[in-house]
């Protein structure tokens, strides 16, 4: 047994709890024996009989009776106890529930170790004890989460905001589930909470916890993807030990400590630190269980060297980039343009736009004076600026094409009909950095319908419709001023890819990695956005408040944003490509919420939706 890993732990993963016996002090046995399918014994210790083993009944429904008579003396007993093998390897079916009567007092915290097929572990509401929550077990007031069943249907699982602790071993080979999220009202992991979950893929953890615990993921060979939000500030050794498919981990600014053995004998390419570097040794463990990752920090952090526990270090942002070239023929009448990379294209070497090219690109000649360069993308060289006028001017940020999770989970504060699902954007767009101003409305469309005035406030009182004008405008200047490339157009955002942007990577409520506090006041929200309780009931200039990851402004309230959308109340329950949502409606989307509203109304995943004519605070503009 390897330096890292508890004896006793691998045994329970591994050996199906062989230690046990050997580490569990017992009581003297005064009577055992064995009652329609299911043994019990008999202790000086404990008042009451326990269940030791559940082995002949062969039903899809298991009854745990309230008194239980011995056979062959005729004594009785009531059934005080579930022991550690009483649900075991002796089930060799699957169940549809086991149902747990009032009078159980005490539950061993490795039963169900084994793994046993049970859909649903149901309380007797009378149970003084214990309750169950959609066939999950917990303590009675549901601050402990003691055990998930094993076959409980759906592959994924929001922890609900009563609990407090996940027990010892409480989601052990819970093989259905593919995405878990730990709320932020979780403080304490126990041991081993998810080991061997082999197709868990997806978790976000709490950022209530003091350290990720040890073993916590052990045998989660399938984890791709570990959200650690900040507040965490350490983690204990073993944590993704064999979680073969987990090439990259984040750890945030709080992280201070890693235990030794932390990062051990687990399949990490890269480790990247948001914080200084923090105290540890042999993280990454010695010898042949050392994990061969690169870590990586960021600029302007302290306390880094050449190698980190044994480890090289990179700063975040240098790794290796593909390279991208250019080269040109004139051929024909046409120039010819062979290229690696993205091929952009200007007029006056300032302002470049991205084209939809592929190499080999023929450019032909039409009087004007054209540039061209490749760049290997994602760079802030994508980004561009519209001059409005000689003092008006509009910045657009690019939006890499990409995959994300559209909607918030079930235990979101203020959550209304938002079902996650995944969709995938296949093509960049850019948005524009800043909510329109009034100064840039009324640059294109000579008016300035908004309520409380200020060149750098943004336009309020618009509709839909007036929405589209100002883009239509907008779009027929830049393409007599040919800044605009053929097939290009300035609109409104597809509720996709608003989303999308403001989310900016992040699976929160909010687009700064951190949720709701409150549904209503909270600190959270006062750092991203103008909203009730901050704007003293007015919208504010732009750009004020923390931008999202991407560059992005005020995507959290101040005024709301028109999306191209009609209104749908549904989402869809599968993946999804480039959604455009439905092909008509009486109404639009908006989205972001607005100075007048509380923090659950401008979270990420909020919708709201109008009449296209009807006029609300604002927008922002996508080509």
């Amino acid at each position: 047994m390897k330096k890292y890993i508890s004896k006793f732990i691998c045994a329970v993963l591994s050996l199906g709890l062989a230690l046990f016996t050997a580490t569990q002090v017992k009581a003297d046995v005064i009577d055992w024996f064995d009652s329609n399918g299911i043994s019990y014994e008999i202790a000086t210790d404990y008042a009451g009989a326990m269940v030791t083993s559940v082995y002949g009944t062969h039903s899809s429904e298991i009854t745990i009776p309230e008194r239980v008579t011995n056979p062959h003396t005729g004594s009785s007993y009531t059934v005080t106890r579930i022991g550690w093998a009483a649900f075991g390897s002796d089930i060799d079916w699957d169940v549809d529930f086991i149902f747990i009567p009032k009078t159980i007092v005490f539950f061993d915290e490795f039963f169900m170790s084994y793994g046993v097929n049970v859909k649903a572990l149901n309380v007797d509401p009378e149970n003084p004890n214990y309750a169950s929550t959609d066939g999950v077990l917990m303590n009675k007031d549901k601050s402990l989460l003691i055990r998930y069943p094993r076959i409980k249907p759906g592959s994924t699982y929001e922890i609900p905001a009563t609990v407090t602790k996940l027990g010892e071993l409480c989601f052990v080979w819970c093989d259905l589930l593919t995405e878990i999220y730990i709320p932020d009202s979780v403080t304490s992991v126990g041991m081993s909470a998810f080991g061997g979950c082999v197709n868990l893929t997806k978790v976000r953890l709490s950022a209530s916890l003091e350290k990720i615990p040890g073993q916590t993921f052990f045998r989660c060979m399938g984890l791709k993807e570990v959200i650690v939000p900040e507040g965490i500030k350490g983690i204990e050794p073993d944590a993704f030990v064999s979680c073969e498919e987990l090439k990259k981990l984040e750890l945030p600014a709080s992280i201070e400590t890693l235990d030794e053995g932390s990062l051990a004998d687990c399949y990490l390419e890269g480790v990247y630190f948001y914080g200084n570097a923090p105290t540890a040794v042999n993280a990454f463990g010695e010898g042949e269980y050392m994990t061969q990752a690169t870590v990586y920090y960021r600029k302007g952090t302290t306390g880094w060297e050449p190698t980190f526990c044994g480890r090289p270090t990179a700063v975040w942002g240098d790794e290796p980039q593909p390279t991208a070239e250019i080269s040109c023929e004139y051929k024909d009448g046409s120039l010819i343009l062979t290229f690696t990379g993205n091929l952009q294209e200007s007029t006056d070497t300032k302002t470049w736009k991205t084209l939809d090219a592929a190499s080999p690109y023929t450019v032909k000649p039409d009087g004007t004076q054209k540039f061209y360069r490749t760049m290997t993308g994602g760079s802030d060289d994508q980004n561009f600026t519209i001059p409005l006028s000689n003092t008006v001017s509009l910045d657009m940020i690019w939006i890499k094409p990409g995959t994300f999770l559209m909607g918030s989970p079930e235990g979101e504060l203020g959550r209304n009909n938002e079902i996650q699902h995944e969709v995938t954007l296949t093509k960049e767009y850019w948005i524009g950095k800043y909510e329109v101003t009034q100064a840039q409305y009324e640059t294109i469309m000579a008016s300035n319908p908004s309520m409380f005035k200020g060149d750098d406030m943004p336009v309020d009182n618009i509709s839909w419709d007036h929405a589209m004008s100002f883009c239509k405008a907008l779009t027929e200047i830049e393409k007599t001023a040919g800044r605009l490339p053929e097939g290009y157009e300035y609109t409104l955002p597809t509720e996709a890819q608003w989303e999308y942007a403001c989310r900016a990577g992040t699976t929160t409520a909010l687009n700064s990695g951190k949720n709701l506090s409150s549904a209503g006041a909270c600190p959270e929200m006062d750092e991203v956005g103008w909203y009730a309780g901050n704007s003293e009931g007015v919208f504010q200039s732009v750009g004020q408040k923390k931008a999202n990851a991407w560059g992005l402004y005020d995507m959290h309230g101040n005024v709301q944003e028109w999306c191209l959308d009609w209104y749908e109340e549904d989402y869809p329950t599968s993946a999804v490509t480039d959604p455009q949502g439905p092909n008509s409606g009486s109404e639009r989307i908006y989205r972001g919420g607005d100075w007048s509203q509380w923090a659950y109304s401008c979270r990420s995943a909020n919708r709201g939706h109008a009449a296209q004519n009807h006029s609300v605070n604002g927008y922002v503009v996508a080509p």
